[in-house]
């Protein structure tokens, strides 16, 4: 049949097919438009309310693909209820700026996860708004939380990060150092300053405390400008009576950070009121001694009458600290003029060593003739040791007609000060020797003056150091040590290798000055010399230079020491096996067990000590062994040994020197039990206890 239709129907079926067109259009047209938030919606359901983690996870996954169409879906169902992380993290990866109020509420609550993915969402949302948003994350513990913020809020004003701080200060969880870090990487440090002086002002517990502390960890490197200090200092001065001891004291150091003239009037109250705690008081004193204030001076001065001792202390140190040479000078006439108590004469006196001139040292040597006290001998010490040329005199014309008592005193503070040896070796014993020593120290002085008074200090030092390389030479071992300590107080740029030239002193308690400063410098040239002479000094330097080594722990000198192990000299192996014990090398441990059973009886104790030290369980069969030695000593040593290293397998050969003969081995032996069980050993164990001693060590193996 050629036509399926009659003539006549054919344009019925023609308006029926058109039709039907339209309405698949229309329907295509409709699902691809709404098709993706139906399955969103049903993918959201699945996520909610599927229990079967594969159906989840197929959810999870469309709603990726979808991206942002997917947000709605999302969005909705977080307004009915909670939606799980799974859900949040979608939303968080393809959320746009209309969705940051969501994001928001992830950043107030929920698990660390949601934390983290709410701040990435908002920090990669980069609006305003997000970055506003951003605030309390600032203060999340979490730091990954934290940094996600600190990303987030890069770039944005200060206004922004004001926000910002200003939330963070009421969360409790605040750490003050990364909103430092913040600010200071923004460069918007001043962003700080209102949100500080706010919440010194709300009356909120915890505000007021993070903003001291982040005011103490920004203010003090990043002033805030003197603009902005007036407010801060009396939001400071407003807040500091209600606050416990600690937060009080974070308040001053606060106020003595800062720059505005009115912190001096805060702290001068504070120092003066004695309804403060005594630290308090003291802290703000020694606020004052930041800048120096004719206010501040004469508010030092008077706390220096008040009763208590530390205000008193802490005010003359100040002084010293801030007053002028003539506020010295008015303190000196004070003290001369008597009247003082003795007391209030000490403090005085210290200020003026502290800010006094060398033109003060006969004076004060004046006053030390009517009074000797710690604290003249200290003052007159400072104000000389500030200018030597102008003060040196001053002592020439003390040696005149000086006091017994303080011939020798004179005589090393002149040395101190031009670095020359006027040859005083002796104590007078009868005032006939008073008048000879004082004589030949005034005329050995006087000569010296003659030929170096018109030198320059720097050349006073010079000549210092060529006599003090004349009496290192000496065979007097007084005069060595003399020089030694002499040299190590003129600290010439090459010290450290002029007393690595020490290293074969015959005396050791000359050695013993040299020792303590190369172990506080040990720079790396020094180290490299100390590996040098290990193998190629004499006997006694090799020994030291390793010793050294060990003490300092220079873990690369290993090699060198363990072939320094192989020399003959005693000393030096001894040395060697204390070095290698403070390096803890296992590499140390083959020549360690040598010198343990070969070595004389003071390197065998060293060789013992170190394998303690190093602890490797690995030598313990050989220990076990060394029990059944002829050698007693070599035997106490295994005994000992085991005590540190040893496992299961020592306790029965342990055991069995309980009966030895030998009282002293049987000692050792019960140590060494107890040392690896934590148990006291009996003298006669039963087997049941010998098993339980080893159980107690089976998992002690490595």
């Amino acid at each position: 049949m050629r036509h399926r239709f009659p003539r006549r129907a054919r344009p019925l079926v023609a308006v029926a097919l058109v039709s039907f067109a339209a309405f698949g259009g229309a329907a295509a047209a409709h699902m691809a438009r709404k098709g993706p938030d139906l399955y969103a919606r049903l993918a959201v359901i699945q996520v909610c309310r599927s229990e079967d983690e594969a159906v989840r996870r197929d959810a999870i996954a469309m709603l990726r693909k979808l991206g942002p169409r997917a947000v709605p879906a999302v969005v909705e169902r977080a307004r009915d209820g909670e939606v799980p992380d799974e859900l949040f993290f979608v939303l968080a990866e393809v959320a746009g700026p209309e969705d940051v109020g969501t994001l928001a509420g992830g950043i107030r609550g929920g698990s660390e996860a949601r934390r983290i993915m709410a701040a990435k969402g908002l920090a990669r949302i980069g609006t305003r708004d997000a970055a506003l948003a951003l605030g309390p994350a600032l203060a999340d513990p979490k730091l990954e939380v934290r940094l996600a913020a600190r990303e987030g809020l890069r770039g944005h004003g200060s206004d922004v990060l004001q926000a910002g701080v200003t939330e963070a200060l009421g969360n409790p969880a605040m750490i003050p150092e990364f909103i430092r870090q913040v600010l200071v990487e923004a460069g918007v440090v001043g962003a700080a300053v209102e949100p500080v002086i706010e919440s010194l002002r709300s009356g909120d517990a915890i505000r007021i405390g993070n903003a001291l502390y982040l005011a103490r960890h920004l203010f003090a490197d990043y002033p805030p400008g003197k603009e902005r200090e007036s407010a801060l200092v009396g939001a400071l001065a407003g807040v500091l009576d209600r606050l416990d001891m600690n937060a009080q004291q974070v308040a001053v150091e606060v106020l003595a950070s800062l720059d505005f003239e009115g912190r001096t009037a805060a702290l001068c109250g504070i120092a003066r009121n004695r309804r403060y705690a005594e630290h308090v008081r003291v802290m703000a004193i020694q606020g004052l001694a930041l800048r120096r204030d004719t206010t501040a001076v004469l508010a030092l001065e008077e706390l220096m009458k008040q009763p208590r001792f530390m205000i008193r202390d802490a005010s003359s140190a100040t002084l010293g600290r801030i007053g002028t040479a003539e506020d010295a000078e008015r303190w000196l006439r004070l003290v001369e003029a008597g009247g003082l108590e003795f007391e209030a004469r000490e403090l005085y006196l210290r200020a003026v060593g502290e800010a006094g001139t060398a033109a003060m040292t006969a004076r004060l040597l004046a006053l030390l003739v009517k009074s000797e006290t710690p604290t003249t001998l200290e003052a007159i010490r400072r104000v000389a040791s500030k200018d030597p040329r102008a003060s040196a005199p001053a002592f020439m014309a003390f040696l005149d007609d000086v006091a017994p008592q303080h011939l020798s005193w004179a005589n090393e503070r002149l040395q101190d000060l031009t670095w020359h040896r006027s040859g005083l070796t002796e104590l007078p014993r009868t005032m006939e020797e008073y008048v000879r020593l004082r004589d030949a120290i005034h005329k050995e002085w006087r000569r010296w003056w003659a030929a170096n008074g018109a030198l320059t200090a720097e050349e006073w030092r010079a000549a210092g150091v060529t006599e003090i390389e004349t009496d290192l030479a000496s065979p007097a071992a007084e005069v060595r040590f003399g020089a030694i300590s002499r040299l190590i107080r003129l600290d010439p740029p090459d010290l450290e290798p002029r007393l690595l030239a020490r290293l074969d002193e015959p005396e050791e308690y000359v050695w013993a000055r040299v020792v303590e400063v190369l172990l506080a410098r040990a720079a790396p040239a020094t180290r490299e010399h100390l590996r040098a002479q290990v193998g190629t000094g004499s006997g006694r330097a090799a020994a030291r230079a390793a010793r050294i080594l060990g003490m300092i722990e220079e873990k690369a000198a290993v090699g060198e020491i363990l072939r320094a192990a192989e020399r003959p000299e005693t000393a030096v192996r001894r040395d060697c096996a204390y070095a290698l014990g403070r390096l803890g090398d296992a590499r140390a441990i083959p020549a360690l067990l040598r010198l343990l059973k070969d070595g004389p009886a003071a390197v065998a104790a060293e060789a013992r000590i170190s394998l303690e030290t190093i602890g490797d369980r690995t030598i313990e069969p050989e220990m076990i062994a060394g029990l059944a030695s002829g050698d007693r000593e070599y035997r106490l040593a295994c005994a000992s040994i085991l005590g540190r290293v040893g496992g299961p397998g020592s306790i029965r050969p342990l055991v069995a020197l309980f009966s030895d003969p030998d009282e002293i081995l049987q000692g050792a032996a019960f140590r060494a039990v107890r040392s690896l069980t934590g148990r006291q050993a009996s003298l006669h164990p039963t087997e049941a206890e010998i098993r339980a001693w080893e159980k107690s060590l089976e998992y002690r193996r490595p």
